[in-house]
């Protein structure tokens, strides 16, 4: 089973507004991913949340850029930063987010070895920092001069906030080149072929299960057991050892 033309061209046109080796994250604005480009493992469950969580606090309008590396909102490292931004994808007015994009950056870390992520440095939370060209400079260097921000914050999320306009531009003109007319039936059909496939590719595989144990160097045991029905893949992983608590900080991080 394949996608219909206008999927895989709507397919195509996501999978290439982002520059390679960034994490860019595409989602509807009520927060399902649509694509999802990552440069470290990590993004993956984290890039679709922060950009769900931002949107679901601040609303976005097209054009407003906001910030954040808060890890209880979908961020990871305090030294890695993202942008999340509303796009209009069609030419009604008044100009309504057909789109939310979220944009990841790393900056060099501030190392300081301690207990809590609160203890570390600058956690920012959702946070407006641009309407358009109009970049809220003064909000932007109170975070960047406090003592454990992440060096060159300021330089580096103004270049950021271009490219993340830039990007933006290249979606919308994006659906000329594709000949395409964006509606949410688009978006809808994109999901539910995307889906049709994944289940047909799953019903290709032989049907059955597997149990696998792993012991690690600290004696953590890791146990799962995978079911393969046919339209689903199941994970049990009774069995494993309890999870320990610990504060996953930048110095934990890098040493």
């Amino acid at each position: 089973m394949a996608l219909s033309w206008k999927s895989q061209q709507f397919q195509k046109l996501i999978e290439n507004i982002f520059p390679p080796s960034v994490s860019g994250c595409v989602l509807t604005p009520e927060g399902a991913p649509l694509h999802l480009q990552y440069a470290h493992l990590a993004d993956i469950g984290t890039l679709p949340l922060a950009g769900r969580i931002t949107n679901q606090y601040l609303q976005l309008q097209p054009g407003q850029v906001a910030i954040m590396n808060d890890p209880y909102s979908g961020g990871t490292l305090l030294s890695t930063v993202t942008l999340v931004t509303g796009v209009a994808l069609t030419g009604r007015a008044p100009q309504k987010t057909d789109a939310i994009l979220a944009y990841r950056f790393p900056l060099r870390p501030h190392l300081k070895f301690a207990g809590t992520v609160d203890e570390e440095g600058l956690r920012i939370p959702p946070t407006p920092i641009a309407d358009g060209d109009n970049i809220n400079k003064s909000l932007l260097k109170i975070m960047a001069e406090h003592p454990l921000a992440p060096q060159s914050l300021y330089e580096r999320t103004i270049a950021a906030i271009a490219e993340l306009h830039s990007i933006s531009q290249q979606f919308r003109e994006g659906f000329d080149i594709y000949d395409l007319n964006f509606s949410k039936s688009l978006v809808q059909n994109y999901l539910a072929e995307s889906h049709k496939v994944m289940k047909s590719m799953l019903s290709e595989l032989p049907l059955g299960d597997s149990r696998v144990q792993s012991t690690l160097k600290d004696e953590t045991r890791i146990r799962v057991h995978i079911e393969l029905t046919g339209e689903k893949v199941l994970m049990d992983f009774t069995g494993t050892s309890a999870s320990p608590a610990m504060n996953l900080t930048d110095a934990a991080t890098f040493g």
